[in-house]
């Protein structure tokens, strides 16, 4: 993820204005920890059925009651989801759910949108 947004800024912010740049640095940001609170937790729950466990190591004493089991106490778990290559797999995942919502988003709009063309005097 670093690469991501190293390259990012390297790739934006060396042609753009400071105010643009410190925009994208911005929303970039947000978006980078959205898809990593996205993932992360879609990982906990899949890898172990909850979400939070072990907020305590984090939060202190009073976080181990933050813990919400989700898929019942009797879950197995999936320790490949917890492990690092479900990061990427579930990356992968979250990438091609991306990539069908947009394909399905280009197939909706309209080819011509009407008044599109810009007006010019006679």
């Amino acid at each position: 993820t670093n690469c991501m947004i190293i390259g990012r800024a390297e790739a934006f912010a060396s042609r753009q204005s400071l105010a643009h740049s410190a925009a994208d640095g911005l929303a970039m940001g947000l978006g980078f920890t959205a898809v990593l609170v996205l993932l992360g937790g879609m990982r906990e729950i899949i890898g172990r059925g909850s979400l939070l466990e072990g907020a305590q190591m984090m939060f202190g004493a009073d976080a181990a009651n933050w813990r919400i089991d989700l898929l019942g106490p009797d879950y197995p778990g999936f320790l490949l989801a917890v492990l690092p290559p479900g990061a990427f797999i579930g990356l992968g995942l979250l990438i091609a759910l991306k990539n069908d919502i947009d394909r399905r988003l280009a197939a909706r709009a309209p080819a011509h949108l009407p008044g599109a063309e810009p007006v010019t005097a006679a």
